[in-house]
């Protein structure tokens, strides 16, 4: 394998883990729980409890409660689930976005500091 592609490979495995971390450490805390299933937290109550906490009053949440709420323009789900889980996906992405960014700047940064300083014969 290039260079190149084992680096994009570790990427993408490193940003997809941190997508799906939340429902990855609930299904660890089912797996590794030795009481039957009655006694298991909701995903919701585990995401707080854990520190994955994915407030109300999130812009992401509410925005995707008054689209695709109950209440909403386009009512798709009843529970806060997955409402969670794509507050958590979303807020992810943006990091991931910002991320890039901030690691695409230095190598512009040299792109031009190659350019100017090359001497023509």
């Amino acid at each position: 394998m290039r260079k190149k592609t084992v680096s994009h490979l570790a990427d993408t495995v490193f940003w997809y883990l941190l997508y799906f971390l939340p429902v990855i450490v609930y299904l660890l805390y089912c797996i590794a729980e030795p009481n039957t299933g009655a006694n298991f937290l909701p995903m919701e109550q585990f995401f707080d409890s854990v520190g994955f906490n994915v407030s109300s009053e999130n812009v992401i949440y509410t925005s995707l409660q008054g689209i695709f709420g109950a209440e909403g323009v386009l009512p798709l789900f009843n529970g806060t689930l997955p409402f969670y889980i794509l507050t958590w996906f979303s807020s992810v992405y943006l990091c991931h976005i910002c991320v890039d960014f901030v690691l695409w700047l230095p190598r512009l940064a040299h792109k031009f500091m190659n350019k100017f300083t090359r001497e023509e014969c």
